[in-house]
């Protein structure tokens, strides 16, 4: 039975800090994909793997999404946009708790009605929170004590998933325990049922005190359906993570799951995804190679014919390609199966995050540790590293002594390689930074001071930017420029209401190649030059 503030003395009561968007933030990751449970149809913001789990669920073996979610923040990664994937046909799993029955001929309660509590009906429907087959033979313990803390009637529910914690809910008020019980419980949601007929609300509440503790053993709930998501449900989701401000970096982890396996509808949605990313200009999109491409020809063959030949320059310029999959440790797997195969998305995304936190958007996500990983599914050697990468796809690397490491940083496009990760997300951050200052003033008079609010406003990014090495020259003024005046705003295009900032950005190319020379003198002597 839960305690409350029933003598006096000093009390603790956590409550979650309000939660703002941040449209300045490019470290936070939107995962579509499928998971054990959890609300559909909506982008749930969360913080860390243990807020994961108390609204999704834990890892589930028919599922790529809490793994790669596991990944991201294992890799010290801060928040996530979450999107539950599930087929609109699908349904909750369901009970009924029968508190006490009437009988009409007699007119009277059973013995066993705990009438000192107030309760409002005489049997309750119990309802999942959310579709699908995860809450099925979920058991449900219901007690009650006539006098709980503080002398009043009080009700525990005691809630035990088949693969999850069980959820012990305590010191619920009887007369409104339906209310209690949706506002607290992750698993069920109570509802009262209409009363018989010849019952009514004051014949309960004027019934006999009855039992002084009572037990209700309510059985375990069932009919919860799962159906798979289709091409529709796929695409909600990019509109739904598309919406939230937040959001830098998308990723679909079960996008080849064997349900959605028709390759044109697995390319519908990554261009659903890389035209979005192109009208937003403020996130990225991190892609898979398909698990049947694993060798280096396979993967360079399905980026040339499912995304280059289908998509042109400005859209394949907002994704970046990661490869190969890792061998992670799964709990699931037991001592048969300790390892499973999984898209590297979630891992690499982590790091990205991870480097944006510490460093910003414009620092190269390449050479840089993996964590919670053991290896990789497919070992290159030389060649086929070099197709890979002449292929636009970045690689995924074990170096004696550092482990696993992300190997390279390029996005997608018709030249292979294609620009820098680095860059794009540079523009990102400027595009974020732009549109925090003019949405505020979209009313306000076109003139000097509105065009010194955008220079001082993207001033500032391209400085902080300057100074942490993102961008090359000896002086501020030899890396970046911002002009916004009369020169780029004249009186016609005033007259329309348009304001032009021109930006001029000249970033630092990360360092890719280095050549040594070496050379032997005639007295032995070994020399190197770096080149």
């Amino acid at each position: 039975m839960s305690a409350t503030a029933s003598i006096p003395g000093l009390y603790y009561a956590f409550v979650h800090p309000p939660r703002t968007p941040s449209p300045l933030r490019t470290d936070v990751a939107g995962f579509f994909g499928r998971t054990a449970r959890g609300p559909v149809g909506a982008a749930i913001r969360v913080e860390g793997w243990r807020e994961y789990f108390s609204i999704f669920g834990g890892l589930t073996a028919d599922a790529s999404t809490p793994y790669a979610v596991s990944g991201y923040f294992e890799n010290k990664a801060s928040a996530a946009y979450i999107v539950r994937l599930l087929g609109g046909k699908s349904q909750c799993a369901a009970g009924r708790w029968i508190v006490g029955t009437y009988d009409a001929a007699s007119k009277t309660l059973n013995a066993d009605w705990p009438g000192a509590g107030g309760l409002p009906a005489l049997s309750f429907t119990i309802q999942a929170s959310s579709q699908g087959t995860w809450a099925n033979k979920t058991s449900i313990t219901v007690r009650y004590w006539q006098d709980g803390t503080g002398g009043k009637p009080e009700i525990e529910f005691q809630v035990k998933p088949p693969n999850d914690h069980a959820e012990i809910l305590s010191g619920l008020d009887p007369a409104s325990v339906h209310d209690a019980v949706n506002a607290q419980s992750a698993y069920i949601r109570l509802s009262p049922d209409p009363l018989p007929e010849g019952v009514t609300a004051p014949l309960l509440a004027g019934a006999p005190p009855g039992p002084r503790y009572f037990e209700w053993n309510v059985g375990s709930l069932s009919g919860g359906t799962s159906v798979a998501p289709d091409r529709a449900d796929y695409l909600n989701a990019v509109q739904l993570l598309g919406d939230e401000i937040e959001v830098a970096l998308m990723l679909s982890p079960d996008l080849y799951h064997p349900d959605f396996s028709v390759a044109s509808d697995q390319t519908d949605v990554l261009g659903a995804m890389l035209t979005q990313a192109e009208a937003l200009h403020d996130r990225l999109v991190i892609i898979d190679v398909p698990p049947q491409y694993a060798d280096a020809l396979s993967a360079v063959r399905w980026v040339d014919t499912s995304l280059r030949t289908q998509f042109d320059e400005d859209i394949l310029r907002n994704g970046t390609v990661y490869h190969p999959r890792l061998k992670i440790p799964d709990p699931l797997g037991g001592l048969i199966s300790p390892l499973r195969c999984a898209p590297c998305s979630g891992w690499v995304t982590g790091v990205i995050s991870q480097l944006d936190l510490q460093f910003g958007a414009y620092f190269t996500p390449a050479n840089e540790g993996i964590l919670q990983a053991i290896d990789l599914s497919s070992l290159f050697d030389a060649e086929d590293q070099a197709d890979l990468y002449s292929g636009g796809i970045n690689l995924l690397t074990c170096t004696p002594g550092r482990g696993l490491l992300v190997w390279g940083g390029r996005v997608l496009g018709k030249q292979s390689p294609g620009g820098f990760v680095a860059h794009r997300r540079l523009i990102h951050l400027l595009v974020r930074a732009i549109r925090r200052v003019a949405e505020p003033l979209v009313f306000d008079t076109n003139g000097p001071e509105l065009w010194l609010a955008f220079v001082r406003s993207v001033n500032t990014v391209l400085l902080q930017a300057y100074r942490a090495g993102a961008l090359k020259g000896d002086q501020p003024n030899q890396a970046f420029q911002v002009i916004c005046d009369s020169t780029t705003n004249p009186q016609a295009q005033i007259d329309q209401g348009i304001v032009v900032c021109i930006v001029k950005v000249a970033p630092a190319v990360p360092m890719e190649f280095i050549t040594l020379r070496v050379a032997v003198s005639a007295e032995g002597q070994l020399e190197v030059f770096e080149k």
